[in-house]
């Protein structure tokens, strides 16, 4: 929300200088639209739920959609307060994968623990 509102506020200072106040205020609201979508969006697709199988990891978001399933190919943990992990498989070539981002605060800090250590192991057999 505050980096919505201080990029919004430079918007507008930069195109009233340019533009004039009224003539500015279309691509200030068209700015407030397109961040607004963009954060409903990621909102949305965020992980919230994560399954350790015996194959690897499954991630759910908030609807219950399965984001990614696969095995861990590469796991990065960053001070303890996100988790990127690479999961094989998904669109494209074999060796493609994707990448899920896991923040701390959206699991509990034992099930954050206990997926870092899997990944890592993981990653590297």
């Amino acid at each position: 929300m505050v980096f919505t509102c201080v990029v919004v506020a430079c918007v507008f200072v930069n195109l009233t200088a340019w533009l004039g106040g009224w003539r500015a205020l279309p691509l200030v609201l068209a700015t407030i639209a397109t961040l607004g979508l963009s954060a409903v969006g990621y909102w949305r697709n965020a992980p919230a739920s994560v399954k350790i199988g015996p194959d690897g990891l499954s991630v759910w978001n908030r609807d219950g959609k399965l984001i990614a399933q696969g095995a861990v190919t590469g796991c990065s943990q960053w001070t303890g307060r996100l988790l990127i992990v690479s999961l094989a498989g998904g669109d494209g070539p074999p060796r493609w994968g994707r990448s899920v981002l896991i923040a701390a605060a959206s699991l509990s800090a034992e099930t954050f623990r206990e997926l870092a250590v899997f990944c890592r192991r993981s990653a590297n057999n």
